[in-house]
């Protein structure tokens, strides 16, 4: 009856709202009651693993894996969630993904075979006993398979996820009352050649306001410190009823898209812009790895904001430089490029070093930015 609870909740997308660290206490969790549940009645919950469901819930993991330690993030989710290992090679393996295996082994194996002695797992004597039974097995398998990832699009929390040969870029859609929410909705993130272009910060450590009224007073879980527009001098809202609208997506073919009206996320401004509208639009070109993130609102005081794990560089012919990745701009003002200090002990652990914040101020009708 708990796992019936559990299931009802998530869609059929199988998404994990609460992101990938999160996953290891829910899919993962799962799995090892289905587990004990099939291990005591010699097997008459077997089928159950070959429902969509469950099978969603498995891969889910892999879809938001982007390279090595990293790891697409939202929410209270870090963009390190930590290694995969035995839990994920046995899930993936008791619903038939050999994909979701090769990538439990390839990241057990980086991690050195490390037994469980991490936060997650560590007090945990079932997963301690899973991961000693399975050690070698895992340890010996063949690994030399090319790691692939797919694109995809999860309706249930409006998370689209798409990939080319350089660049892996998320967008976030959904609304604003997610599982520990930030105020997050129509925010992208992206990686060029698996390391972090446009950062999601994550969030400080756990105290009694993390969990109360106070709860967004806290800098990490506002929208203007995710990769988002400031629309007359206000943002997001958190609730369910502040949320993406006419969600748009298209994952077939060498340019897949993602667009969204973002207006009703932003009731303060509705009040200064009564038919406020906010649409935003992103693409990834996969043959020029480019990404286009276009804007369109009747809104005229808009600050956009953007997150970069690089320190923004300004050239010569002013586009900037951020990392490994060139982006450029029309229809905005450079406002000023502020330094985001990472002193709280759990940010350190994601990040080794201080964040940055772009902020460009709208100078029209329409905005748009290409990275690559």
């Amino acid at each position: 009856e708990s796992c019936d609870y559990f299931l009802k909740d998530y869609g059929n997308d199988g998404c994990c709202e609460e992101g990938a660290q999160y996953y290891r206490h829910a899919g993962l969790c799962l799995y090892g009651a289905m587990t004990v549940l099939n291990t005591v009645t010699d097997g008459h919950f077997d089928t159950l693993f070959r429902w969509d469901k469950v099978k969603n819930i498995a891969s889910y993991i892999l879809n938001v894996h982007v390279n090595d330690k990293y790891y697409f993030n939202f929410a209270d989710c870090s963009p390190i969630a930590g290694r995969a290992g035995v839990r994920e090679y046995l899930f993936g393996k008791a619903t038939g993904q050999e994909d979701l295996c090769l990538f439990a082994a390839k990241d057990f194996q980086a991690g050195q075979g490390q037994l469980v002695t991490d936060e997650v797992n560590g007090g945990n004597l079932f997963y301690r006993m899973q991961t000693v039974f399975h050690y070698e097995e895992l340890m010996q398998q063949n690994t030399s398979g090319i790691l692939s990832h797919r694109d995809v699009y999860y309706p249930s929390v409006g998370l689209f996820l798409v990939h080319s040969d350089t660049l892996d870029l998320a967008v976030k859609a959904g609304d604003n009352a997610d599982s520990h929410n930030h105020n997050d909705t129509g925010s992208i993130t992206l990686y060029k050649n698996g390391l972090p272009i446009l950062a999601d910060i994550g969030v400080e450590t756990y105290t009694r306001k993390t969990f109360s009224p106070r709860r967004y007073e806290i800098w990490t879980m506002q929208s203007g410190y995710h990769n988002l527009p400031t629309i007359c001098g206000t943002d997001q809202k958190d609730g369910v009823e502040y949320r993406a609208e006419n969600v748009m997506t298209v994952l077939t073919g060498a340019e897949p898209s993602i667009s969204m009206e973002l207006a009703a996320a932003y009731p303060a401004a509705q009040s200064t812009v009564p038919d406020l509208t906010y649409v935003r639009r992103v693409t990834l070109k996969k043959s020029s790895n480019t990404v286009v993130l276009e804007d369109h609102t009747n809104a005229q005081d808009v600050i956009l904001n953007f997150i970069t794990y690089e320190k923004p560089v300004i050239l010569s012919d002013g586009k900037l430089s951020i990392g490994e990745a060139s982006a450029s701009f029309e229809g905005a003002d450079l406002l000023a490029i502020e330094t985001l200090p990472i002193t709280d002990a759990r940010l350190k652990t994601a990040w080794d070093h201080d964040l940055y914040r772009i902020r460009l101020k709208g100078n029209d009708a329409g905005f748009r930015l290409t990275i690559q």
